[in-house]
């Protein structure tokens, strides 16, 4: 028992850790990913050590999802955000169960990967068979958890599926060569499939992830040009809305008191040009001693129920009592629909009294905190926008002055869902996330408007500013969870499709020419044993290999040609360009081994001066007068130090011609390579160039090709020095051969 856990905790930690990473490449929201390592950790788990690490995978696959879009601000909402998450990591758990089931059933309980049809069984039932099992539970449980919309689900689920996919057949092969048994039969593979693919992996990932953070910095350049454009027509629509309120007030201004006839013809045609506004009302200032002959009259121009009225505690209109002065909602235009307000007295409502006073004391526009209209039938908000009226005789230079003067007031009624969409006719906001606040009001009360559509919005948006009377609205946009998708190109996809493409292939080839390799020395070590004058046909067929493998590499640098040739000039077409010139680099060590007397080293000389000729020859096109000198000793490496030698002369070279000889300056690159008596090989790159920029550290550089010279340098535990001339700089690399 202790072991079962012990097992399934191991798992769970390997699982974690590899979906943490992988989530740097999800798309919203969160959960489908383009690579899912996690995938192949969880099927290699359940081969080599049991059905019994499941619960291991399930956890660990659930505490991945958990933190992506957990909202604890509701007990509903914390619920969803816990059993979504617990539902995908169900369906991952099933996924590599079954997976290992067909395995064991159709390939064996014993994988070695020795041929062609034991490597496509494996590869096609643990990756694109089983794996539709995790992409198609995790749609259904996104859709039923209201994550995802429908329009979304293909694209989702094939990205869910891929990432799954390609999880499987690049790291499940990776681990078999560490952990699988026989131990033995696995050793010699290690290092040749782990090594081409990591790197192949790295400069896939890494090229995918440069092109989609300017895909994505694009799409957010649009919607930020978008969004401002909407701000602004919203901001503009909204304000002339309220531009009817002020027409109110210019005709009592002009003309004096209106009856209800010329109210009605008067707001006819505004709320025909504004159709967001609720109602135009008219409220004349009510003292006590007149509300008897006010309602009076009311009630002979044809409303015989007419009274001024309160809204009691639980929402039902009853008559006002008696207070010094009523502020009566006479004229409402349209009646249908606002007949509640008629009569309404507003300075009975704190709320509707303190924006009275405020326009009345300003002479000024004056509106309304979010508030619930009489006249709400729905689940709306509204707000109110107050202009007071004067008598035209009278002074208003003082507030005391303007007290005296007043004789009511014109107002605007909105609801601000009317009012928004409104605004937004005609205008293409449908993947627009739209929040209108106040920020004059108390913290709790500013959310005026909220839209959002399904799924959460992507972490970043625009705010624009706008009057409404003496307050501050504030319009927020963001873009909702589909914007990015609706609005992607298929580069990032393409270049990440074509460099996983690669090192899939590659690592087939890696595991089939390894196998057939070990076969092959096998056979001339039992031959050496029995007839030592063998020797002849061991060399014959390590020269084959040599010439096999670096035939291959060159079919690869042809596939990354033609990729080329689909793409047109820029960032991606360099980084293809810099990933053929490595995979020539490594060929054209096997080309020197084939041609070699001597299998176990390289002559480095030969091949040095070959590869900065193949630099300066692929570089040819955009150079200018650039002269390459070379020194070049007698040196002869071990393979395993001649590579990554080889492919740091190739970065250093590719990275002083790019950077060193700007605007097609002219100058010279200089490679020196020399070995002392005590074995140190000592290999340089200097340029008389442009320099490194002052504030440039090589040693924190993220740039692919520093990344690759460090890397590449700890491995043969080398000495790596930048010096700084006064023109140009130079690169020193010093190892024990």
């Amino acid at each position: 028992m202790s072991k079962t856990i012990a097992y399934a905790a191991g798992v769970a930690v390997a699982y974690y850790v590899a979906g943490r990473l992988a989530l740097f490449l999800a798309i919203s929201p969160g959960y489908a990913t383009a690579v899912w390592p996690a995938a192949g950790v969880a099927l290699v788990a359940v081969l080599l050590l049991g059905y019994r690490v499941w619960p291991g995978i399930l956890l660990a696959h659930f505490f991945v999802n958990v933190f992506t879009a957990l909202d604890a601000s509701s007990p509903g909402a914390l619920l969803k955000s816990v059993t979504l998450p617990l539902a995908i990591a169900g369906g991952g758990a099933l996924q590599a169960v079954c997976g290992a089931a067909l395995i064991q059933r159709y390939v064996g309980s014993t994988i070695a990967l020795q041929d062609e049809k034991e490597i496509v069984k494996f590869l096609a039932l643990g990756g694109p068979v089983s794996c539709v099992i995790s992409a198609t539970l995790g749609q259904v449980c996104l859709f039923a958890w209201g994550m995802v919309a429908p329009s979304d689900i293909p694209f989702s689920w094939f990205t869910w599926w891929v990432g799954d996919t390609i999880g499987v057949m690049i790291v499940a092969p990776l681990l078999l060569a560490w952990f699988a048994q026989p131990r033995e039969r696995w050793r010699a593979r290690r290092a040749a499939l782990t090594w081409p693919t990591a790197v192949a992996l790295s400069l896939a990932v890494g090229l995918y992830l440069y092109v989609s953070g300017r895909e994505q910095q694009r799409v957010r350049t649009e919607f930020d040009r978008a969004a401002d454009m909407l701000g602004r027509v919203l901001a503009s629509a909204i304000g002339g809305h309220l531009d009817a309120v002020t027409a109110l007030q210019d005709l009592y201004a002009s003309v004096g008191m209106v009856d209800r006839a010329s109210f009605a013809a008067f707001a006819a045609p505004l709320l025909k040009r504004h159709p967001g506004v609720q109602a135009l009302e008219w409220a004349p200032v009510v003292p006590l001693a007149q509300r008897a002959r006010f309602e009076d009259a009311v009630r002979r121009e044809g409303y015989p129920e007419f009274a001024i009225s309160d809204r009691n505690p639980d929402g039902r209109m009853v008559p006002a009592a008696s207070r010094a002065q009523y502020v009566p909602v006479l004229f409402v235009e349209p009646y249908d629909g606002n007949q509640a307000a008629l009569g309404f007295d507003l300075a009975s409502l704190r709320s509707r009294q303190e924006v009275l006073d405020r326009a009345r004391d300003s002479a000024l526009p004056a509106a309304s905190g979010r508030l619930t209209l009489v006249q709400e039938q729905g689940a709306q908000v509204g707000v109110l926008v107050v202009l007071p009226v004067y008598d035209r005789l009278l002074p208003r230079d003082t507030i005391a002055d303007r007290r005296a003067a007043l004789r009511g007031y014109s107002l605007g009624v909105y609801r601000i869902g009317d009012l928004v969409r409104a605004a937004l006719l005609g205008a293409d906001s449908s993947q627009v996330d739209l929040t209108v606040t106040d920020e004059s009001a108390p913290q709790g009360e500013q959310l005026l408007y909220e839209r959002r559509a399904l799924g959460a919005s992507l972490p970043w948006g625009r705010v624009v500013k706008t009057v409404v009377g003496d307050r501050n609205w504030l319009i927020r946009l963001a873009p909702a969870s589909d914007y990015a998708i609706a609005h992607r190109n298929w580069q990032a996809w393409a270049v990440l499709a074509v460099g996983l493409l690669f090192a899939s292939v590659l690592e087939m080839m890696v595991l089939l020419m390894t196998e057939r390799a070990a076969a092959i020395q096998s056979v001339v070590e039992q031959r050496t044993v029995q007839l030592r004058d063998a020797l002849k046909e061991k060399e014959t067929l390590l020269q084959e290999i040599h010439h096999r493998v670096k035939n291959n590499l060159q079919v690869i640098s042809s596939l990354i040609n033609l990729q080329l040739r689909k793409l047109g000039p820029g960032s991606s077409q360099d980084a293809l360009r810099e990933c053929q010139t490595r995979v020539q680099a490594i060929a054209l060590i096997h080309e020197k081994l084939y041609q070699s007397r001597d299998y176990s080293r390289v002559p480095f000389a030969q091949y040095a001066k070959s590869v900065a000729g193949n630099v300066f020859h692929a570089a040819a096109a955009s150079l200018g007068d650039v002269k390459l000198e070379l020194e070049i000793g007698e040196v002869a490496l071990a393979v395993d130090k001649a590579i990554p030698c080889g492919l740091i002369l190739n970065e250093l070279i590719t990275n002083a011609l790019k950077h060193a000889f700007p605007q097609e300056r002219g100058g010279t690159v200089r490679v020196e390579l020399d070995q002392t008596g005590t074995g140190l090989v000592r290999l340089a790159v200097r340029d008389d160039g442009v320099g490194l920029p002052a504030d440039l550290d090589v040693r924190q550089s993220d740039t692919l090709g520093m990344q690759l010279v460090r890397t590449l340098a700890e491995q043969l535990s080398a000495k790596l020095e930048v010096v700084r001339g006064a023109v140009g700089t130079s690169f020193e690399v010093a190892f024990q051969a």
